[in-house]
């Protein structure tokens, strides 16, 4: 089973204007949604981002919303996984013994805990912790 990354859910927006990265598409096709889980990390990352959009383009940021409330809650009902002490255990060790940017070691933790695989374009910032990580942009 799989923990998506904030840059995996976005790029899943862009599947119906044919515009998403196809390995992205091809890795998703080939699961059944059942074995996708996000994280209240991710779930924070994509309200931030349209909250900083409705400063510049609140028509943009009114769509994402739509997108938020009529996509990505629906398909992730269930399956939105949540920090609790295990995995702020966890994080705090993935800090040692270099600190790392929080966000990241929280979504690596619950990968950890949950022993789920992270998908994520961005394997830059959680190599060197011990968690199973897919690029599947590559």
């Amino acid at each position: 089973m799989y923990l998506l990354d904030s840059n995996i859910i976005a790029e899943i927006r862009k599947i119906k204007s044919g515009k998403a990265n196809t390995g992205v598409v091809n890795w998703i096709k080939q699961r059944p949604i059942t074995q996708l889980y996000t994280c209240e990390i991710v779930i924070m990352e994509i309200l931030r981002g349209i909250a900083l959009k409705k400063r510049k383009d609140p028509m943009q940021a009114q769509s994402l919303q739509n997108w938020f409330d009529h996509f990505v809650l629906p398909t992730f009902s269930g399956r939105i996984l949540t920090i609790n002490t295990q995995t702020s255990r966890i994080c705090a060790t993935f800090h040692t013994p270099n600190p790392r940017p929080e966000n990241d070691c929280w979504i690596a933790a619950i990968a950890s805990a949950n022993k789920l695989t992270l998908l994520t374009r961005n394997t830059k910032d959680f190599q060197d912790l011990p968690i199973s990580i897919i690029n599947p942009f590559q």
